[in-house]
């Protein structure tokens, strides 16, 4: 099931993405970012309602928007959950009006399979400045920024 994150899910989501933050996956977030965040993030749980993967938006402008913090747990990944909080995420961003979502990522593959496109990471300075300048390997990036138009 995916739905919408609650307070109750602050702590979960915190180890979820600490876990990939701590492989350099994903940059950190603290309780702080993810409590502000809140009404944009979404979780998957599985049967026995456990977390099992969770995903964000952060809103840039009135009509751009990044999905960021996507995490599924290793003992759930290729079930196709990653596919399923992206596409809950778009369909967020239409409600709220956005027009264009992007993902920096080491997966473009990925998000190709939910109608992204590659682009130019610079094309996003609001991202660029905002938090990747914060990052340990912003001199040597290798993550590759994806587009989505809705």
């Amino acid at each position: 099931m995916i739905r919408p994150a609650t307070t109750s899910d602050i702590p979960k989501i915190l180890r979820l993405i600490s876990q990939e933050a701590q492989r350099g996956e994903i940059l950190p977030r603290d309780e702080e970012d993810i409590t502000k965040d809140l009404p944009t993030i979404v979780v998957a749980t599985n049967r026995s309602r456990s977390m099992i993967g969770t995903c964000a938006l952060k809103i840039y402008s009135p009509e751009l928007c990044e999905i960021r913090s996507l995490v599924v747990d290793a003992g759930h990944r290729g079930q196709d959950w990653g596919i399923k909080l992206v596409r809950r995420c778009l369909r967020q961003a239409r409600k709220l009006g956005l027009r264009r979502v992007f993902a920096l990522t080491y997966r473009p593959e990925f998000f190709k399979r939910t109608g992204f496109a590659v682009a130019d990471r610079l094309s996003f300075p609001q991202k660029v400045w905002k938090d990747c300048v914060y990052c340990s390997r912003f001199k040597d990036c290798q993550e590759i920024a994806v587009i989505r138009e809705l």
